[in-house]
Formats: C-alpha cells, structure tokens, sequence
C-alpha cells in the first residue's frame, strides 16, 4: 500500500520559507501543505493547484481549525519565537521542524527533546549545510589524511547586510548567520577550546549585537585555528571560506558555491583528492532535508546542541 503524504503546517512566511516551499514542491509526491499561518496577510502565496491549502493569522488558529489534518508543522518565525511554537506544536500532538537556531539556550533545546520524547513526536531541527556534497567529500579527503598532519584552522565569513538587518527578534550574529557553517566544522574537527574574542561595532551602529567577531581557537593536538566573522564587509559580501593547512598540503573551502582549491606535495594525493572531488555536484540540500523527514531519518533538535554550545563557548570569551 502506498503511504500516504505527509501533511504540513507552515508557521512564517519570511524570506527562508521560499526555499522550504521549493523543496516541499520538490518533493511533491511525499508532502502537501494544508495551513499556513503568517501575520502578515498581503503576502503572496504560489502553491501547486491541487494543493488546497488554507491561510490563517497564527499557528493557535490553524491549529485550532486544522485539528487532526496536520502531521508535521515547520516553524520558519523570527528566531525568538522558535521554542515558544515548537513546545505548543508539540503540545498540540504534531511532529515538528524548526529552522535554526532551535534556541540558543540548550536546556531548552533538551527541553523540546524531552517533551517530543514524551509525548512520541519527532522535533527536527533544520542544518541542511550538512548534505552538502563537499561535506562528505571534505570528510574522505581528511580522513584519507591527504593534507597530512593538521596544523591550522582558519574560517572566515565576511557579510554585507543592509542596516536594520541586526535586530532584537534574531539571536547574535553567529547563531543566525554563522551556525551551519561552525556546525560542519565541529562535526570534522570538535569543539576547540576557545582561548580570546573580540567583538566589534563597525557598521550597524544601533543594533543590539556587535556585527563583528574575531576568536583565537584551539582544536584538539594542539592545532591553532581562527573564527572571524562580519557582516559589515562593503560593498559586497566576500564568501565563507575554510582554509585547512597540513603538513603534505593544503584545503581552501568555499562554502557558498562549493568549490575547493587545493594543493598537494604528492601527485598520488592530488590524484585520490580529485577522484573524491567528483563527488561534488550541485546541491539540493532542502530537499535532501525532507527525504530524510520522510525516511525518518533527519536531524533532531539534540543535533543542534554541539554547535550551539560552540557558539555559547566563543562568545563566553568576550
């Protein structure tokens, strides 16, 4: 017998639901929308045509009105709102996906656990950059040991965003900008020890966070590494980039177009190294993330914790 779709309740309609719509489109024969809840009420919303999809205010009247014609609901509200709707989604007997961060608090991300524990539910948490086909390929190549010995860390994330873009509903810049990226990291390398930052104000002025971050880091084997981040970079943002040099080599990572330059003393290195990178293609990582919600296999909200407490950890050093 073939299962059945697995219905959805969208809860925000900002500028990341576009990218989940496509996905879930993507994945069309697995998932349908029912309900979205959005405050804003002049938003323009394109469903597929069979799809008969209701609009509500807020999550508490299409729960209400939806009842038991929900299975999952995604939260994609500011972050603030996160963990307030996941427990009341939770509560209300439906499964859960929640954009990052969860919360940046982790006996709250424990707490969401343990509630979906309790009551059987599943809370996902969304960290797509994970099926990134340079990930895995970037795990092959290191565990190949084809650089050598590790001996430093360095990434940088240099952002431009308008003014007004660091507000009081988003968390600090890492955990709303940086967290996919620092989350790959400490699945590859672990959580350094996090030895001094800085933080800076160059841009946005009247923001409640500085929009700048500069820490000194150490991993494990006492390899040196650096987190810089800004969002103040002009006129244009610069990249995210990961640069990991070796003893035989060297792996310069551009996260957002998933290119690698690379350089090795060993023709033979070069030659596994470029057999591995064949790998890479062009990611669909949103829809990646809800075949694994379909096979139930996706990333849980205790799978945000590492990275979270990474994050707690570089700005603790203030």
């Amino acid at each position: 017998m073939e299962e059945r779709k697995i219905r959805l309740g969208i809860v925000g309609c900002g500028h990341i639901f576009k990218k989940h719509l496509q996905a879930i489109v993507d994945n069309a024969n697995l998932f349908e929308i029912v309900g979205v809840a959005n405050h804003n009420k002049e938003i323009v919303l394109e469903f597929p045509k069979e799809w008969k999809v209701q609009t509500f205010y807020d999550h508490k009247e299409m729960f209400s009105k939806l009842g038991d014609k929900l299975d999952l609901v995604v939260i994609l509200t500011q972050s603030t709102y996160h963990y307030d709707i996941a427990k009341e989604t939770l509560e209300s007997g439906y499964d859960v996906l929640i954009e990052k961060p969860v919360a940046i608090d982790i006996s709250k991300i424990k707490e969401i656990n343990d509630l979906a524990t309790k009551l059987g539910r599943k809370a996902h948490s969304v960290l797509q950059c994970r099926y990134m086909s340079v990930f895995s390929s970037l795990k092959s190549i290191l565990k190949e040991n084809l650089i050598g010995d590790i001996r430093c860390i360095d990434f940088a994330q240099m952002w431009q965003r308008p003014i007004g873009h660091i507000n009081k509903m988003k968390p600090p810049p890492l955990y709303e900008y940086s967290i996919h990226y620092l989350d790959i990291i400490q699945i590859l390398f672990g959580i350094p020890k996090v030895l001094f930052t800085k933080t800076f104000t160059h841009k946005h002025i009247d923001a409640p966070y500085e929009d700048t971050i500069r820490s000194v880091v150490e991993y494990d084997g006492g390899i040196s590494g650096s987190i810089r981040v800004t969002l103040a970079f002009e006129p244009s943002s610069w990249g995210t980039k990961l640069l990991i040099m070796g003893s035989k080599g060297y792996l310069d990572v551009d996260f957002v177009n998933s290119k690698v330059d690379a350089s090795f003393e060993d023709k033979e290195d070069k030659e596994k190294y470029d057999k591995l990178m064949s790998t890479v293609v062009e990611d669909n990582c949103f829809g990646q993330l809800y075949k694994e919600i379909y096979g139930k296999n996706a990333i849980t909200v205790l799978d945000s914790i590492q990275v979270v407490q990474f994050i707690q950890n570089i700005y603790g050093k203030i």
